[in-house]
This record gives structure tokens, sequence and C-alpha cells, in this order.
């Protein structure tokens, strides 16, 4: 996305079986963004559920621990609006499963200094 490199995507994890050095980098990354894509989870599982998708919410706090310990992270992707945080949205042209997401970026650096 964005022509950029990934700070965590579950592509990056095909090298760790060839590299002890990626692996415990993927690691490390992981612990860094776990409660932020658990919240994802949870929530897209209830929105789902509830069939409303402005009912659950990333947490803002959880968005700005992952953007303070994140090393080298610029910004971050999310499918959830936190207020007007967000610098730039985007939604694809098309439906997926009869919805369109829609992807706000947020920065980094102004989240951790908030």
């Amino acid at each position: 996305m964005m022509q950029r490199k990934s700070y965590f995507s579950n592509y990056q994890h095909a090298g760790q079986m060839f590299s002890r050095e990626t692996a415990m980098e993927l690691l490390r990354r992981g612990k860094v963004v776990r409660f932020l894509r658990s919240q994802e989870r949870i929530c897209g599982l209830l929105n789902r559920l509830e069939n409303n998708f402005e009912s659950c919410k990333v947490d803002l706090i959880a968005v700005r621990e992952v953007c303070r310990e994140a090393v080298g992270l610029d910004y971050i992707v999310l499918e959830t609006r936190i207020g007007n945080n967000w610098v730039a949205s985007w939604t694809p042209p098309v439906e997926s499963s009869g919805l369109r997401p829609y992807y706000y970026l947020y920065d980094c650096k102004k989240l951790a200094q908030d």
C-alpha cells in the first residue's frame, strides 16, 4: 500500500523461516502492534455481528502507544476513523463483499507527541 515498506504485515512472515534475524525482528514488531491488532480483530467481529461498522473502534491510546514504541514508523493505516486525527483517507472504487472499506492514514510523529 502506498508503495512504501510495511512495518508489520503477514506477507513478511514468509522470510522468517530463512533468517533468524528476520524472525526476531518480526517477533519484536509483533509485540509492539499486538494490542492494536487484537482491538482491530475484536471490533471487526463485533461490527459484523451488529451490522454496524461504527459501533466498535480502535482506541486512540493504543494507536499512540504503537506510534511511540515502533521505531521508524512514520505513518499507520487503519480501517478506523479516530476523531479528526487522520491526515488522509482512501476508499477503493468498488465494494468488497457488499461493503466499501475506508482506510485512514495517521501521522505517528504527531500522535506520539499528543
